[in-house]
C-alpha cells in the first residue's frame, strides 16, 4: 500500500499536535487554579469557628468550596489521561 503524504497532511497533524498541548496546558492551569481556589475558600473557618459578623459570607465561601468539586473532577481526570499518555509514550 502506497501512502501519500502531502504538505497538507503534514500541516495539519502538526497544527492538531499543538492545540492538544495547548489545551492540555490550559487544563491543568485550570486545575491548579480551582485547588487553590478551594483551598483558600475552605479555609475561611478556622477548625470550625465562624465569627459572627462574617456568617454569611464563611457560609457562602464554604458552599462555593464544595462546588468547586464540579469542576476539580473532570479536570483532575484530563490531568491523569494527560500523565498515563505521556508515561506510556516514554515506556513504549
Amino acid at each position: 500500500m502506497i501512502t501519500t503524504v502531502t504538505t497538507t497532511t503534514t500541516t495539519t497533524t502538526v497544527v492538531a499536535a499543538h492545540f492538544a498541548t495547548i489545551a492540555g496546558v490550559v487544563a491543568v492551569v485550570a486545575l491548579i487554579i480551582f485547588l487553590v481556589m478551594k483551598e483558600l475558600l475552605s479555609s475561611t473557618e478556622a477548625d470550625g469557628v465562624v465569627s459572627t459578623e462574617n456568617s454569611g459570607l464563611a457560609g457562602k465561601a464554604r458552599l462555593l468550596a464544595d462546588r468547586a468539586n464540579i469542576a476539580i473532577f473532570p479536570l483532575l481526570f484530563v490531568f491523569i489521561a494527560i500523565v498515563l499518555t505521556k508515561v506510556l509514550e516514554i515506556l513504549g
